[in-house]
């Protein structure tokens, strides 16, 4: 592990609380996969889904990938087994090329700090992979995340470790739980980049 972070991966990874990380990523999408999985080896979308089939054995459940940018995670569910996938991201570069990829049933743009435009309990499950962070979104959205999932399901949340124990998402995350929101199973640390020292977490819930 010996290279050092640059480009666009050191822009957001630099990011203070309050910036925007749109215009960076609609900037990055057509590099970002060659980038993330050829320079620096990145496999969080396989540890994010590791986690969620751990405890999602139904194939045919509908899934939603919050913030799913070029579709990597969508991929490696419909890889497998899973085809009922819905995507949702801010970035419209990121979005076009996910839909591409052909896994998804439907992809919509919003701002997942806001209420997702769906009925209440929609889904079996959710997953969100590299999403949370300075610069993209705060732990204050999950309320609104949990709300489209159906209850008892699960949501697995990959993020980075300056986010999860550096800042206040470990807190927040128990808060959540003492107050009802879910229950979370499995919290499992991981290298996320195999050429870079970046620890993550994979969190496992269940909306309650």
């Amino acid at each position: 592990m010996t290279k050092q972070q640059q480009g666009p991966l050191k822009q957001v990874t630099l990011l203070t609380p309050g910036q925007s990380s749109e215009a960076i990523y609609d900037e990055w999408a057509s590099d970002y996969e060659l980038d993330l999985n050829d320079e620096y080896g990145y496999i969080a979308p396989q540890l994010g889904v590791d986690a969620l089939v751990a405890v999602l054995p139904d194939r045919n459940a509908r899934v939603m990938d919050f913030g799913c940018g070029t579709g990597l995670v969508g991929a490696e569910l419909h890889g497998r087994g899973f085809t009922r996938i819905d995507g949702s991201d801010y970035s419209a570069g990121m979005l076009e090329v996910a839909t591409k990829k052909g896994v998804y049933e439907q992809l919509i743009r919003c701002d997942l700090t806001k209420p997702l435009s769906l009925e209440d309990a929609v889904y079996d499950a959710g997953v969100s992979v590299g999403m949370f962070g300075n610069g993209h979104v705060t732990a204050s959205a999950i309320p609104a995340l949990l709300r489209v999932l159906k209850r008892g399901a699960p949501l697995v949340i990959y993020c980075n470790d300056l986010i999860y124990s550096g800042g206040d998402f470990a807190k927040v995350f128990a808060d959540y739980e003492r107050d009802g929101f879910w229950q979370v199973l499995k919290s499992e640390p991981s290298n996320y980049m195999s050429a870079l020292k970046r620890p993550g977490w994979a969190i496992t819930t269940r909306r309650c």
